[in-house]
């Protein structure tokens, strides 16, 4: 992780929170057929520098495609056909190995009338629920900025691109001057409207992938979220274990590179801080380079690397309103992730409700069967799906004047963030004790 994260937008007509039901608008041509698409659809991503000579299918200059999910439902019968044996309609080798690796990160949209009426639909389980737990990953920051990373345009999937191309290569000295500072990410509809259902009781818990600070930006009291992956605005001591929540990133990511470089091509270019300590589990460096106010020992971030054990405490929460919820709801997450992932289906008996763009291990679930009743399943963004569930859950006038109040909102967010160089500062907005 880095103070810099990847930054990702989508277009414009697909960030438009919608207020009402609409069909109205086009979302282009369909890749195979060159008919219009009217919002229901499924869209995949090639790699922008692809060699387009030999290809049947037509894609943007970003190498996005985009499909009736019949015509989708075509390609994908033809991947399994022998290349020639389908007539003129054969791909050649090369495009089948692109929509191959494509059909992995493959996103779906639901028409607007179909996220309508599933809004409605969940917005009747929460009334019907007693204990609802929302489940967030990747997806419902998006539209602050951050990319996701198993999306058609997500980091995993573009670097996995990247690393197929013929000459593609890293440098020890490569930067990136590109991304978001994530003291500059500000909350999204959707993380504002859990803190609405939050405080008016319509939901008891979070359970958070992210480790961004959004949720806990936004107004999300710290007994109503485990933030599993930790919090980069969050630092521990070492030693007597007091946390500090700070108005700036706390990652020393001079370390932190210094390890990778290390780890990647045996050598870096980088002096490594004299704080820094290589972690045992992770392999990566934790230390922030600043001391704790109480006992005087190092202060390390709060992030869960691969390999580095869950905290106890939060995971402990976490597993307890699991095991309470009687309606789950995972928002932006395709739950590939464990041990997270096992706290969606903990609770046997738990409705489920996943929005997503993409398919995930759990969408049957969402379908019931033997003690679980029927969830709902959404493929939409987050932001859209929530604004429907408000509208058929909240008095519209209600809805409208929250909404309103949203620039004075972020007035108070840009109070609560330092944006400045993280080596030099080294104040603290307040801290807790474990």
């Amino acid at each position: 992780m880095s103070k810099k994260i990847n930054s990702h937008k989508h277009d414009e007509e697909e960030d438009k929170t919608a207020s009402s039901k609409s069909t109205t608008n086009s979302s282009g041509s369909c890749s195979f057929c060159n008919e219009e698409i009217v919002i229901e659809r499924v869209e995949i991503a090639i790699p922008i520098h692809a060699d387009r000579e030999h290809l049947k299918l037509s894609y943007d200059t970003s190498g996005v495609g985009k499909f009736h999910k019949s015509c989708w439902k075509i390609v994908r019968q033809m991947l399994t056909k022998r290349a020639g044996s389908c007539k003129e309609g054969a791909f050649s080798r090369t495009e089948k190995l692109y929509l191959k690796d494509a059909c992995d990160t493959a996103e779906f949209h639901d028409s607007m009338d179909s996220v309508w009426d599933k809004g409605k639909e969940v917005a009747e389980l929460i009334r019907l629920s007693k204990h609802v737990v929302v489940f967030t990953g990747a997806g419902i920051s998006t539209a602050a900025g951050i990319g996701d990373y198993r999306g058609k345009s997500g980091k995993w999937t573009t670097d996995a691109m990247k690393s197929n191309m013929p000459g593609s290569s890293t440098s020890v000295a490569a930067t990136d001057d590109g991304g978001v500072e994530y003291e500059l990410l500000r909350p999204t509809y959707t993380h504002e409207a859990i803190v609405f259902l939050l405080e008016k009781e319509l939901i008891k818990y979070v359970i958070s992938q992210n480790g961004d600070g959004l949720h806990t930006l936004s107004g999300v009291p710290k007994d109503s979220i485990s933030e599993l992956h930790g919090n980069v605005f969050e630092e521990l001591c070492e030693g007597c274990g007091i946390r500090y929540s700070r108005a700036f990133y706390t990652l020393d990511d001079t370390a932190g590179q210094y390890f990778e470089d290390m780890e990647d091509y045996g050598r870096s270019n980088i002096k490594l801080p004299s704080h820094a300590k290589k972690c045992e589990r992770c392999g990566n460096n934790h230390r922030t380079g600043r001391k704790c106010e109480e006992c005087g020992k190092q202060l390390i971030d709060s992030i869960i690397n691969f390999g580095d054990h869950l905290e106890i405490e939060i995971m402990g929460r976490a597993e307890e309103h699991a095991a309470e919820a009687d309606l789950i709801i995972s928002l932006g997450s395709t739950m590939a992730v464990t041990p997270a992932n096992i706290l969606v289906s903990s609770n046997p008996t738990a409705r489920i409700v996943i929005c997503n763009r993409q398919l995930t291990e759990f969408d049957s679930m969402c379908e019931g069967g033997r003690r679980r009743m029927k969830g709902c399943r959404i493929f939409t963004d987050c932001d859209k799906m929530m604004n429907s569930v408000l509208r058929n859950l909240i008095p519209a006038a209600e809805v409208d004047e929250w909404e309103q109040r949203r620039t004075s909102r972020m007035t108070e967010y840009d109070l609560k963030r330092v944006v400045e160089d993280i080596k030099t500062n080294k104040r603290a907005s307040g801290k807790e004790k474990t």
